[in-house]
């Protein structure tokens, strides 16, 4: 199914998305797509094509052909030599725009098609989960992963400043790439599973899905953070809000593009769902291929505002009059304000700088007001003067200059071609993407770097570095500063500059323009000149600081208020953090031999919500900083528990990170080795209060005691590293303390089984598979009859080890357990109608001949239509015969015998007691009973089958059973095959193929075993609960 994307690469060719034909790969856990993008002769062809049949085709391919040759174009050459009209002509990217950068495609992506069928069932689009194919299923799954793309692109960015992944980060890149309402929806969402996921009980039963309300397995998109190098660590609220966002962001994409009315019997395909993208333009760039984002354009390169900013939005903005009494010269006036509102949202390029000044000032005044009117009040953050500039640079358009100021002579030769209209971003999106920026760094001024980072998203081909974490001169020029407070921002801010230039004769000057503390001075971002230095890993620096009377152990202020600027993650962080985030051995090395706190000032007297520099050094996997800070004496077993403002839970209850989970949960074996080696230190909250010492029992001896405590706390940090390590599919690290003895849960042992059969190693399934006695699958009833039992079957079924099949056979066989078979039952007749022998096959009194095996069976119509509908069909069907004697009706493919015993059956009312079937006939019977449609004739079959039932023949009779849908029978065969699992896989060859079979015919046999031992266990489960109760 691997196709070539073809999606629409220019707004002015037309190419709606439902011509495209990208389709997923076969697999539903990877993606693989052709990486050749050269232009063919063919595909631009094909682009033609679809131009004449878009409506535009004609317009384009006379542009083209107009200025292929400007000296003999006709067009050319009456055109004005002046530039009173704006220059329309086509560059090469709108016909061949395969030269733009293409976003990356994914072989491997954090879900799988079941997962969104799942989303689609259970959210809000289970209204049209009836009406979706598999076609536009995976279409769907294939789509999605542009905007996980992008996301990460735009994240990664982000944390290079502080190597390091938040949930900030995250809300960041949603508010930077989607539009208002569909970014407001994700970050909605986001906030809810991060709030439900602080909220729960961490037991390690349950999967970080399960607690949080997803259906995106979070394990997997932490390790698929990890694995693309988002960040060097990445948080695990981080994975929480990515995987929501892109599970709503997957409802969202259906719901604009089929639509909420209710659709009928309609299956949606492929098709219909591009052709819905194609018009909305908040989702079709989004899910292009290219690495640039379109924004506010549809697939026919249609510039239109959000859904959310119409022209009915506008008007209401516009209106100052509440009572809504308006005179029709107000409406008037209102009317022609909104228009002009809406051209300077929708403006794409400018003649001067004044112009934009003026629109951008009118837009950002209307943007605020809006986002006012839905949310708490915001401070409305400004345009400095080099934003302006920068974005002058590139909306600038020489037309509209030229016309706008006569005086001005135009060029004659131009270096250098403009950037076509169509590429050109509204200025809506400039503003948004700009101040989401802005609003990241928590500053109320759009400066220069914000401007080129939204240029660097929007424009093609267009590139910057990401912005690097350090003074910043934008939070001096706030208009909401006094001038006073301005002027002393500016000294502190050169002070700080002077510093970072790496110059130590500047240092004395430097520290005269800081304020009373001098080297403890605080930037607006809350860090100290120590701080910065060991940021950049500026070794001489450090030195310098310290001779001068650097505070050590000083901290980032707490205090939101007074330092507002300071970002989230860094507040309580000594200089020793910033010197392990970014790796700087020498520095760290330098500030612990001064005496540095190896903690970073984190204490065990509180709940701690700071991670300690051991943690940041473990999550990174820097084995030199780790053992060196473990030299110093830091204590890896130092909590660091979930923070949410919203959680009500007493915190210590729930789930923490300590150095063991963080090297576990980024896949350090090496580190988490380290960790492992080092002993307890008791700290002062470690010892046991009166209300523990009680609960123990009688009270014991104080070493005891302490003992029993430290081994509590050291096996709920052994738990939590494996219940990440398997969370997040590192098979090894899980592994490695199950063999230190470290029990499973059934959660930790369906994740490390799933990882290890879907990695293909078979050595490990096969030794989890013997571990599964020590398991409790009790426990966690729910996960382990909706996930364990079905990957259980699916190891099995393709499982070529003979060891591991059959140790898997006597686990079905186990816990399907040694009670007997439900009974099959008899069915009594409903009406019985017993009628004399003598009349059965008697020429004399019959009104119906069959001819069965050349030989003549006579019988009664009424008896037999009574009887069976097919039989009623039958009679009506048959004509008389040629002497005018009864009916002739042929039967083939029943012997006469057993349409004997058929008709024996039918003349006794429908009593199977008459009847006296051999064990060679039971077969042959059965099928009659099916053909004929004789339920109790069938059932009886059933019972006579389940009483003969052996080792030998289950096989045969299971298959005869399906065949003729004797489902009591089925369902029979299926327990008695659980129950002897192990000996039938041993000793009856015809059972290994059809449990091993590829083919459809062994998949129903795997699912109707796991339907029958599914049933068994919730009925085995629900009465072992009730007996307890």
């Amino acid at each position: 199914m691997a196709a070539e994307v073809a999606d629409l690469t220019s707004p002015l060719e037309s190419l709606s998305l439902a011509g495209t034909n990208d389709s997923p790969t076969d697999s539903p856990h990877s993606y693989s797509f052709s990486s050749s993008h050269s232009p063919s002769q063919s595909s631009r062809s094909s682009h033609r094509d679809s131009d004449k049949s878009s409506g535009l085709g004609l317009t384009l391919r006379t542009l083209s052909q107009d200025y292929a040759d400007p000296e003999n174009s006709e067009v050319f050459r009456d055109a004005p030599s002046g530039y009173e009209t704006m220059d329309t002509r086509i560059s090469d990217e709108a016909i061949y725009p395969e030269r733009f950068h293409r976003l990356a495609e994914l072989e491997h992506v954090p879900w799988t098609d079941r997962d969104v069928l799942i989303v689609l069932q259970q959210g809000r689009t289970k209204e049209l989960s009836g009406n979706i194919s598999l076609e536009l299923l995976q279409r769907l799954s294939y789509l999605l992963q542009r905007p996980l793309v992008r996301l990460a692109n735009e994240t990664q960015r982000l944390c290079q400043a502080l190597c390091k992944c938040t949930k900030h980060e995250i809300i960041a890149a949603i508010k930077i790439l989607l539009s208002k309402s569909l970014g407001d929806s994700c970050i909605n969402a986001c906030y809810k599973a991060g709030t439900l996921y602080a909220m729960s009980t961490n037991n390690f039963k349950q999967s970080k899905s399960a607690q949080c309300g997803l259906h995106f397995s979070i394990g997997r998109f932490h390790r698929w953070m990890i694995d693309s190098q988002i960040a060097l660590r990445v948080q695990e609220m981080a994975a929480v809000y990515l995987a929501a966002c892109l599970e709503n962001l997957l409802e969202e994409i259906l719901l604009l593009a089929v639509g909420r009315d209710q659709l009928g019997g309609l299956i949606l395909g492929a098709s219909a769902l591009d052709y819905g993208i194609s018009n909305v333009p908040e989702l079709w760039g989004l899910v292009q291929p290219w690495e640039h984002l379109i924004c506010g354009r549809n697939s026919t390169g249609m510039i239109s505002l959000p859904s959310t900013l119409s022209m009915a939005s506008l008007l209401s903005g516009s209106s100052g009059d509440s009572t809504g009494r308006r005179t029709r010269g107000q409406m008037r006036a209102d009317s022609v304000m909104a228009k002009t509102l809406e051209q300077s949202l929708l403006a794409t390029c400018v003649g001067t700088l004044t112009e934009l000044g003026d629109l951008v000032s009118q837009s950002m005044h209307y943007w605020y007001n809006k986002s006012s009117a839905h949310s708490k009040p915001q401070h409305m953050v400004t345009w400095g003067p080099s934003a302006l500039h920068t974005l002058y640079y590139y909306m600038r358009c020489s037309q509209l200059e030229h016309a706008d100021n006569p005086d001005l002579t135009p060029p004659s030769i131009h270096l250098c071609a403009e950037r076509p209209y169509y590429h050109q971003p509204p200025l809506l999106e400039w503003i948004r993407v700009a101040t989401a920026h802005a609003e990241y760094r928590l500053s109320y001024v759009v400066d220069a770097d914000d401007v080129r980072q939204a240029g660097r998203l929007l424009l093609p081909d267009v590139d910057c570095p990401p912005r690097q974490f350090g003074t910043d001169e934008s939070l001096c020029t706030s208009r909401h500063l006094d001038a006073q407070t301005c002027a002393t921002r500016f000294l502190e801010d050169t002070a700080f500059r002077m510093l970072a230039c790496g110059r130590s004769d500047l240092v004395p000057q430097a520290l005269a323009l800081l304020g009373g503390n001098k080297v403890n001075s605080y930037s607006q971002q809350g860090l100290t000149p120590l701080m910065y230095a060991c940021m950049r890993g500026d070794e001489a620096m450090v030195h310098i600081l310290l001779d001068a009377g650097a505070a050590l152990d000083v901290t980032v202020p707490n205090d939101v208020q007074r330092y507002p600027c300071v970002h989230p993650e860094v507040r309580q962080w000594t200089a020793l953090h910033f010197a392990v985030v970014h790796g700087h051995f020498a520095v760290v090395q330098l500030l612990l031999d001064r005496g540095a706190d190896v903690e970073g000032k984190v204490t065990t007297e509180e709940d701690n919500f700071v991670e300690t520099p051991l943690q940041l050094a473990a999550a990174a996997g820097h084995y030199e900083l780790v053992n060196l800070m473990l030299i110093h004496g830091a204590d890896p077993f130092l909590p660091t528990y979930q923070k949410s403002e919203l959680s009500f839970k007493d915190s210590t209850q729930g789930s923490y990170n300590d150095a063991f989970t963080m090297a576990a949960s980024h896949g350090h074996m090496n580190v988490l080795s380290r960790l492992l080696t080092s002993p307890f230190k008791p700290q002062t909250s470690d010892i046991l209060s009166l209300e523990e010492i009680l609960a123990e029992g009688t009270m014991p001896n104080t070493n005891h005691c302490d003992n029993r405590h430290i081994d509590r706390i050291q096996s709920h940090s052994e738990q939590e590293s494996m219940y990440n390590g398997a969370e997040n599919g590192y098979l090894d690290i899980a592994m490695e303390l199950r063999g230190m003895g470290v029990p499973w849960t059934i959660h930790t042992w369906t994740q490390s089984i799933y990882t290890a059969h879907a990695t293909r190693r078979k050595a490990i399934v096969q030794c989890l598979v013997n571990d599964f006695s020590s398991i409790r699958y009790e426990e966690n009833k729910e996960e382990f009859l909706e996930e364990t039992l079905p990957l259980m079957f699916d190891i099995f079924r393709s499982s070529k080890n003979d060891v591991s099949s059959e140790e898997l056979a006597r686990i079905f066989s186990n816990m399907y357990g040694k009670a007997p078979l439900p009974i099959i039952q008899e069915l009594r007749p409903a009406t019985p109608t017993q009628i004399d022998s003598r009349y059965i096959n008697n020429p004399e009194m019959s009104d119906i001949k069959f001819m069965i095996d050349n030989k003549p069976f006579y019988a009664h119509k009424i008896i037999l239509a009574n009887a069976s509908n097919r039989f009623k069909t039958m009679m009506m069907s048959s004509k008389k015969g040629a002497d005018g004697g009864p009916a002739i009706i042929e039967i083939n493919d029943i012997s006469y015998h057993i349409f004997e015993l058929v008709m024996q059956y039918l003349y006794n009312g429908g009593s199977v007691g008459c009847l006296k079937v051999n064990a060679k006939d039971v077969f042959e019977l059965l099928g009659a009973a099916n053909f004929f449609l004789l339920e109790g004739l069938q059932r009886h079959c059933e019972v006579l089958m389940s009483h003969r039932l052996s080792v030998d023949n289950c096989c045969a009779i299971y298959k005869h059973a399906k065949l003729f849908s004797a489902h009591e029978l089925v369902k029979y065969c299926e327990g008695y095959i659980l129950q002897n699992m192990a000996q039938l896989l041993k000793s009856n060859e015809s059972f290994r193929k059809l449990i091993h079979s590829q083919k459809t015919e062994g998949q129903e046999v795997h699912n109707g075993l796991l339907a029958t031992i599914t049933r068994r266990l919730e009925a085995k489960l629900s009465m072992s609960k009730s007996s307890k109760v």
